[in-house]
């Protein structure tokens, strides 16, 4: 068989994979583009890497735009022949025996992403935290200590660390008056507790967005009057 019948080949078993996931075809005329711009020698590569393992297909839908429901999973993975259900292999905590389940489970190979950022590379020891800017009400210059990004934040919420959120982001992230408050807590008696600080206070942050917005004449509900 020649290398443009393999391609061939593969496309048309692309497509029967392909149609009940992505109807519209945009990752089979992606593959199309792919194979049709290689030479035969990297074809071949890509199909070693394919056999071997070490090069897979993938299927790139957009986030919210493109759907796909279960049924479709299933049946084009029973169209592929790609066993999604399997028994598995446990080992009793008591007796240290392995048993094999009595029902199948579903197997998936799940994306883990590792965050780049850590709170405690970030880290320094400032020698006050007197110096508070004008407009955040957030510690500033030489004396900050730390920061915290968006994706630390969805990091800790997503483990259910809310209040941790609440000391970094409100207390500490630009409300005076409960910053004030809490840090003489620390200071008089060596801990401070989230539960006795004002419920109504709002941060700096909040103020001055809510004044940006106001003068740009929308209307916002930044700040309850």
């Amino acid at each position: 068989m020649t290398i443009s019948e393999k391609r061939k080949k593969i496309l048309a078993y692309l497509k029967t994979a392909l149609k009940t996931i992505d109807p519209g075809g945009k990752n089979l005329a992606r593959y199309t583009e792919l194979f049709n711009k290689m030479s035969e020698a990297k074809f071949t590569k890509l199909m070693q890497g394919l056999q071997s393992g070490d090069w897979e297909f993938h299927i790139y839908l957009p986030n919210m735009k493109e759907r796909v429901s279960t049924d479709d999973v299933l049946a084009a993975a029973k169209t592929t022949g790609c066993k999604l259900f399997h028994r598995i292999w446990l080992t009793d905590a008591n007796t240290g025996k392995k048993y094999l389940s009595r029902h199948a489970y579903p197997i998936y190979q799940i994306p883990v992403r590792r965050m780049e950022q850590f709170l405690d590379k970030k880290m320094s020891v400032p020698d006050s935290d007197k110096t508070i800017d004008g407009l955040t009400g957030q510690v500033t210059g030489k004396d900050q200590a730390s920061s915290i990004s968006n994706p630390e934040i969805q990091g800790l919420y997503s483990r259910g660390l809310t209040h941790t959120l609440d000391e970094l982001v409100t207390v500490r992230g630009g409300d005076i008056a409960n910053y004030g408050d809490f840090r003489s807590q620390l200071e008089e008696h060596g801990s401070g507790n989230l539960g006795t600080l004002n419920d109504n206070s709002i941060s700096r942050t909040a103020k001055v967005a809510s004044v940006y917005l106001d003068a740009m004449h929308i209307v916002n509900n930044l700040v309850e009057e």
